[in-house]
């Protein structure tokens, strides 16, 4: 029985459907099935069927019996185990057992040995099984080897810019995206890593030389109008946006801080002189008003302009002051009640004389003629 199974086994191994295919030892799988077949039938699997029907060929009658054979016992094998005291039961349906791995290597086999089979129907089936496979495992970047060649050519270009630091930002994305599809990920503070770090310094250093040209373009068109107290507002907050760029911040004490500082001296100044002109026109400028005008005007230019606005608003101020004191003053001579009682009560010592009478205290005392006071000293 040993011989003649030997026998029919180098038969259907001479039939063998060669693949080509290093990783699958299709000669041990036979001789482990005629094993079965020969101590254990009900050992054989509906997979050990499969695996024979589609990698072997049968070259006479009996290795076609064979295969026939095993495969009849892979199918009856589930109502043979579920027979019990001489009796058929209906056997429950149990899903087969079957190894992945086994069927990933068949699966390659088949390919290498038929690859025109390979239709887009069946490459996208396949892309859909290799998914599941990554979110059973958890990975959703399956590694791709062919890649290797390829990434390997690339580290030896990138790694000469890298310690010149010279890698763009370009180069590093390119380098991190073929390792991450090359190895499913990239290596942590490997070559790419490093490459990623040195082409942001880079970049920022370039971004800062261009945003420090940058700013000094506008300080050059800028500089003649801070000498001349003209620049704006918004001139000035460009300027400060464009230093922060260059430098993470503002520089104090410098052209800039200078350029806000006198925009800012100047707009207090415009918006004084709006208010106040209406009033230095209708004469109604106030000391305060004008002295407050003439401080924005000392602190904005150093010095007030002769026959400016705000020595005009002083000069209309103080004469305005000057004709309020005198009305003032003559109103309230007019008005005293002292001036009034005096030149009713209070009548001249000639008036006084002229009309005989001496007014002292409200009472008014006849005087005695000259020559009445001298008989009289003369008869004493």
């Amino acid at each position: 029985m040993a011989s003649t199974s030997n026998r029919h086994h180098s038969k259907l191994v001479q039939g063998h459907k060669s693949t080509g295919s290093p990783k699958v030892d299709f000669h041990s799988f036979f001789q482990e099935v005629l094993e079965k077949l020969q101590k254990n039938p009900l050992a054989i699997t509906a997979e050990d069927a499969r695996r024979l029907h589609e990698h072997f060929d049968a070259t006479d009658e009996r290795s076609a019996k064979i295969i026939s054979a095993i495969e009849a016992l892979a199918l009856a094998q589930p109502d043979i185990m579920a027979t019990s005291n001489g009796k058929i039961e209906a056997a429950a349906p149990s899903p087969p057992k079957v190894c992945l791995l086994t069927l990933v290597n068949d699966l390659a086999a088949t390919v290498d040995a038929n690859p025109d089979g390979v239709s887009p129907e069946v490459l996208e089936s396949t892309q859909r099984v290799v998914s599941k496979m990554q979110k059973a495992i958890g990975h959703t970047n399956a590694p791709h080897p062919e890649l290797e060649g390829e990434l390997q050519e690339e580290f030896a270009q990138i790694k000469p810019k890298v310690e010149k630091g010279i890698v763009t930002k370009e180069e590093a994305d390119h380098l991190h995206s073929l390792e991450a599809r090359a190895h499913g990920h990239t290596e942590k503070g490997g070559l790419t890593a490093m490459a990623q770090s040195v082409a942001a310094r880079r970049e920022r250093s370039l971004s800062q030389e261009k945003q420090e040209h940058l700013l000094c373009q506008e300080i050059a068109k800028t500089e003649p109008k801070i000498e001349s107290h003209t620049v704006t507002k918004g001139e000035a907050a460009h300027l400060n946006s464009l230093e922060t760029k260059a430098y993470g911040h503002a520089q104090k004490g410098g052209v800039v801080a200078t350029a806000q500082s006198v925009s800012a001296k100047e707009e207090a100044l415009r918006e004084a002189a709006v208010k106040i002109e209406p009033k230095i026109k209708d004469g109604t400028v106030t000391n305060k008003e004008a002295d407050h005008l003439h401080a924005l005007e000392v602190r904005a230019h150093g010095h007030t302009e002769k026959g400016g606005l705000a020595a005009t608003a002083q000069s209309i101020a103080a004469k305005r002051e000057r004709r309020k004191s005198l009305s003032n003053a003559s109103n309230s001579h007019q008005k005293s009640p002292s001036n009034a009682a005096n030149s009713q009560v209070a009548p001249s010592k000639d008036h006084e004389a002229k009309a005989g009478v001496q007014h002292v205290e409200g009472v008014d005392i006849p005087l005695r003629p000259k020559a009445e006071v001298g008989v009289e000293n003369t008869a004493h």
